[in-house]
C-alpha cells in the first residue's frame, strides 16, 4: 500500500495541529480574533476525523469532564488542555513535533521515565544529538551536546 511506500503522504503540518494552535494563541490572548474553545474543539475533530471516529464517537469523548475546554479554568488549565490534545493528535504522525511540544510547554504531564532508561531514573532525553556529518563536515561545529543538555526554549 502506499502508505508504507515513497508515496505515502506526508504530513508537514496537520489540520488538526492547525486549529491547536489557533486555539493556544487565543486562550494566551496573542489571536484577539480567534476562540480558544472552538478551535480546540476543531482540533479534538479533525484528529479524530483523520483516524475515522464517528462524529458520535467525537462528540461523546469532548463532552468527558476530563477532556471538555475548561472554559472557566485558569490560562494554565486552557494551555494544558490544548497541548495534551495537541500532543494526542501528533502522535503517530508527527512524533517529534508531538516531542516538541512537550518539550516546548511542558504538557502532557503524566509521563514518566522507563525504569530501564540509561540516562538514569529521573532524566528524559532533551534533545538529538548531532548527526556524525555535522560533526565532520560543518568547519562551525558548535560541540557535541550530551542527549540531557536542554535546547534553549526547554521549559522541563
Amino acid at each position: 500500500a502506499d502508505e508504507a511506500s515513497a508515496l505515502a503522504p506526508v504530513v508537514f503540518l496537520s489540520g488538526s495541529e492547525s486549529f491547536f494552535l489557533q486555539s493556544e494563541a487565543a486562550a494566551r490572548g496573542w489571536l484577539a480574533s480567534a476562540d480558544a474553545q472552538l478551535n480546540y474543539e476543531a482540533g479534538i475533530e479533525e484528529s479524530f476525523t483523520t483516524l475515522g471516529f464517528t462524529p458520535t464517537d467525537i462528540s461523546d469523548y469532548i463532552a468527558q469532564t476530563a477532556i471538555a475546554y475548561p472554559a472557566a479554568g485558569t490560562t494554565q488549565d486552557k494551555i494544558k488542555a490544548i497541548i495534551t490534545q495537541k500532543w494526542l493528535s501528533l502522535c503517530g504522525t508527527e512524533g517529534i513535533e508531538a516531542w516538541a511540544e512537550w518539550r516546548r510547554t511542558g504538557y502532557p504531564d503524566f509521563f514518566v521515565v522507563s525504569a530501564n532508561s540509561l540516562l538514569g531514573p529521573t532524566i528524559f532525553p532533551a534533545r538529538l544529538l548531532y548527526p556524525s556529518a555535522e560533526v565532520t563536515r560543518n568547519g562551525n561545529f558548535p560541540g557535541q551536546k550530551l542527549i540531557y543538555d536542554k535546547v534553549w526554549w526547554d521549559v522541563n
